[in-house]
């Protein structure tokens, strides 16, 4: 109690309230020091304090069964995502791409074997001639990778279309199989070769597919053009439409379909020579 001779009061009362205040500075000290305590420490300590059991306690049971602590555990845990993300990066993709690619309206390419190049020039522009690689006699003028003229002695000896954006005669790239035999077959006799190459995609991935874009398979259709109708050979190649690319394990493939369904064939691209002319790898029949 308070006495007047004594201001601060009785002895003991004064004792007692300095204890207090070495037990208040105590646990301020140990609350500064639990703050270097990581945040993931502080939650499974806080989770084990709540529930009652230590944090060996909260562990898996196969955690417990081969003596595996918190730190073994939680690196097991990342390890574990790590695997499911490798995995989940390593699947099977698709990609949409359609090869051949058909439009809707090509450019008309009136040019037949035995007429004047002036004409080709006066269509395509004025190219200047490139060396043949097989014969010294021939001229060829190139309009793209996909568009090229051969000419013998300023006449068109062969025209060969890789494009879709030109058609010849009905003839396209892109065109389906059944189409382009129709529009052959209204030129002469159709005759059909190959296919060469492997001719059986494989599955993989739900898809039906082929190595790559340039190993697809590839058959040809011919028709011979001959007199009073013209003196020509028309050669069209076909390979299996593709619809999209499986991308698996860094291997790109040509997917021409999906597992079960079938494969359509169309027009890759094809070429027109001449068979009134002498030329590299041919004879003259009229």
């Amino acid at each position: 109690m308070y006495n007047d001779l004594n201001p601060r009061g009785c002895p003991a009362c004064d004792q007692q309230r300095k204890g207090r205040e070495s037990e208040t500075t105590l646990m301020r000290e140990l609350a500064r020091a639990s703050t270097r305590e990581t945040r993931e420490a502080a939650a499974a300590a806080e989770l084990a304090e709540g529930s009652g059991r230590t944090l060996e306690e909260l562990l898996p049971e196969w955690a417990r069964r081969f003596g595996l602590g918190t730190l073994a555990v939680a690196a097991a845990v990342i390890l574990g995502t790590l695997v499911i993300l490798a995995v989940w990066l390593s699947r099977p993709s698709f990609a949409e791409l359609v090869d051949p690619l058909a439009v809707g309206d090509p450019l008309p390419f009136a040019i037949t074997p035995g007429q004047p190049v002036e004409i080709v020039f006066s269509i395509l522009g004025t190219q200047q001639p490139q060396p043949h690689p097989e014969s010294d006699r021939v001229e060829r003028y190139s309009y793209g990778a996909g568009l090229m003229i051969d000419a013998i002695n300023g006449a068109v000896y062969s025209l060969e279309v890789g494009v879709s954006s030109r058609s010849w005669r009905g003839l396209r790239v892109g065109l389906p199989e059944r189409e382009a035999e129709g529009t052959l077959a209204l030129l002469a006799n159709v005759q059909e070769s190959g296919p060469i190459g492997q001719s059986q995609p494989e599955p993989v991935a739900g898809y039906l597919v082929f190595p790559s874009l340039e190993l697809r398979p590839t058959k040809t259709l011919t028709a011979e053009v001959r007199p009073p109708n013209g003196c020509f050979d028309v050669v069209v190649m076909l390979q299996p439409r593709t619809i999209g690319v499986v991308v698996n394990g860094g291997e790109r493939r040509a997917a021409v379909g999906r597992e079960g369904g079938t494969i359509n064939w169309a027009v890759s691209g094809f070429r027109v020579t001449s068979r009134s002319q002498l030329g590299p790898g041919g004879t003259r029949v009229c």
